[in-house]
């Protein structure tokens, strides 16, 4: 059972720039904060400053990175969102 002075974390779809693990967000009073599942990483300010969708090149560009849901389920890739790389951007 949640208490309601607990905070209550939200699955995302998106993955952690640094481990690859499942990012969740929640509401704080100083904003939305995100944490990724596996290690720990935590931030204010949205899954975007930690998820691989979010990386830049040093010029600023995107780095071409997204996730996206993972349809090829197989042993030793069991994750549900995976982070992949479009190597045309």
């Amino acid at each position: 059972m949640v208490r309601e002075s607990e905070p209550c974390w939200s699955l995302t779809d998106h993955v952690c720039y640094r481990c690859l693990g499942r990012i969740v967000e929640r509401q704080s009073s100083d904003g939305v904060v995100a944490r990724c599942c596996d290690c720990g990483l935590e931030v204010l300010g949205g899954y975007r400053k930690i998820c691989t969708c979010g990386l830049t090149l040093m010029s600023g560009r995107p780095a071409g990175f997204y996730c996206a849901k993972n349809d090829n389920h197989k042993p030793g890739k069991t994750q549900e969102i995976i982070g992949l790389h479009d190597e045309w951007v």
